[in-house]
């Protein structure tokens, strides 16, 4: 556990990771710290030249839309219109149906940051996070511009990049699809094969193929399923009976009443986009409730169809793509990668359909879309792999993330949570499920906000203890 902090001093809370989920954090803390009459600093470290992009917000391709509409995107749950006031303010047209460009967003977060600099609480610090270490007196942290001491650590490093695909039998360098400047120097003759054709996918097609109208692309996976599309004008919700605290989940009978409930939706002529709606504030409370096994059920059979109806790709995108097919340019194929070879100026992509056939394709280049990693175990991270070493940390019994308690306190190879070493965002997807998008990672940022002022005993006297309150929303 966290030692005991001399009281002479402010406390300080390190946030690891300057993306979505580092930057809400940061900004939650300053904003409560501001009203406590105790002494608080935050660091937020990140190498990058403006903190709040990361990885989702900092394409600056503007057909890179948000996939969640501009009235749901503020970064305070307490003001939900401050996205769409901020958007007004510089001059976007916008209302609260608007898909903007993600690059916006990630303006509107680097913004927040530099307002909460300029409160003297918060500082960003540049360089990588290399090693957390418990002491006496809290942690150390070793980074890439000397050393720091922090009370707490807020472990923010978002999405980990992507996994090779085709294991050992991939004998080339795959173009990772989150590179943009790698995206600018592929070739044109040829077609590109992009791996994976989920949300990166749909990024990588629009960039690569939008500038180039003499590229073609072919995209495979699995399922061969793109995401399903938003409506393009409002869409309602439609409240979906759970069954009651108590009574046994199972993924076979969730997916009946999704059934069920969606074609009577449909039969009150509601689209089935409103019933998905609807369960999205409940996701969390029905994946804590679901077994191991069930989990595990859940993974293995039902969730692409759950991701590509749940996380739907704007109107507007949804359209490009389709033009993108209907010219022949974008071919989505039902396959995996299981192996690539060069073959200069290209490679040669080994192709496997879903009944065992296999087939060569000769292309320009191989895009790795297959999304961000979740095992940490696999990850090449210099700060995951010293913090398993040590124990500090350990993976989730599902492999999706770091397993932690029900605050987000990180949970050790001894099976202990320390309250002052916690995560936010992505890595609490294996005991939350939806906890990827800014609407979730808000909600556990000031959630997390207000543990770490009550655990570091700088809370200011008009927020509950965080305990009660986290709980009484998660059941």
């Amino acid at each position: 556990m966290g030692g005991q902090h001399d009281s002479g001093r402010p406390r300080t809370v390190a946030i690891v990771g300057g993306g979505a989920s580092g930057a809400l954090t940061a900004v939650a803390l300053t904003r409560l710290a501001d009203r406590s009459d105790r002494a608080i600093r935050v660091q937020l470290f990140d190498p990058t030249t403006r903190p709040g992009r990361g990885l989702a917000y900092g394409t600056t391709d503007l057909r890179h839309l948000l996939n969640v509409r501009a009235g749901r995107m503020s970064a305070f749950p307490d003001e939900p219109d401050d996205f769409v006031r901020w958007a007004e303010s510089a001059g976007i047209d916008v209302h609260h149906d608007t898909f903007l460009p993600r690059r916006y967003y990630g303006d509107y977060l680097a913004g927040l940051v530099d307002d909460a600099v300029r409160t003297g609480v918060l500082e960003v610090r540049r360089g990588w996070v290399r090693a957390v270490r418990r002491t006496e007196h809290g942690f150390d942290l070793q980074t890439t511009d000397g050393a720091a001491r922090a009370d707490a650590v807020v472990l923010a490093y978002g999405n980990l990049p992507p996994a090779t695909p085709g294991s050992t039998a991939t004998r080339c360098d795959l173009v990772n699809a989150w590179e943009s400047d790698a995206l600018e120097r592929l070739p044109d003759d040829g077609p590109l094969l992009l791996v994976g054709t989920g949300l990166t996918a749909v990024d990588a097609a629009l960039t690569v193929l939008g500038d180039h109208p003499q590229r073609r692309a072919i995209a495979v996976s699995r399922h061969g399923l793109l995401p399903r599309s938003h409506q393009s004008g409002p869409e309602g919700v439609w409240s979906t009976p759970i069954p009651a605290a108590g009574e046994p989940l199972t993924v076979a009978g969730l997916r009946a009443l999704l059934h069920r409930e969606v074609a009577a939706a449909a039969r009150a002529g509601v689209d089935w986009r409103a019933v998905m709606n609807g369960l999205r504030p409940v996701t969390q409370g029905i994946w804590i409730r679901l077994s191991e096994d069930e989990r595990r059920i859940f993974l293995a059979t039902a969730a692409r169809e759950w991701e590509v109806h749940r996380h739907r790709t704007a109107p507007a995108v949804t359209e490009a793509l389709d033009r993108l097919m209907a010219d022949g340019r974008l071919t989505i194929r039902r396959a995996a990668l299981v192996g690539a070879k060069p073959d200069p100026p290209g490679y040669r992509a080994l192709l496997e359909a879903p009944d065992g056939t296999r087939d060569e394709l000769r292309v320009a280049a191989i895009l790795n879309c297959t999304g961000p990693r979740t095992d940490v175990t696999g990850s090449d991270d210099p700060l995951l792999a010293s913090m398993l070493a040590d124990g500090l940390i350990r993976p989730d019994p599902l492999h999706l993330g770091l397993d932690t308690d029900d605050l987000g306190a990180l949970v050790d190879r001894d099976g202990d949570s320390d309250p002052r070493l916690i995560t936010v965002g992505p890595p609490r997807r294996g005991g939350l499920w939806e906890c990827n998008a800014v609407p979730e990672i808000r909600d556990l940022a000031a959630q997390a906000a207000r543990h770490l002022l009550a655990e570091l005993d700088v809370e200011p006297e008009a927020l509950a203890d965080d305990r009660a309150v986290a709980g009484a929303a998660r059941h």
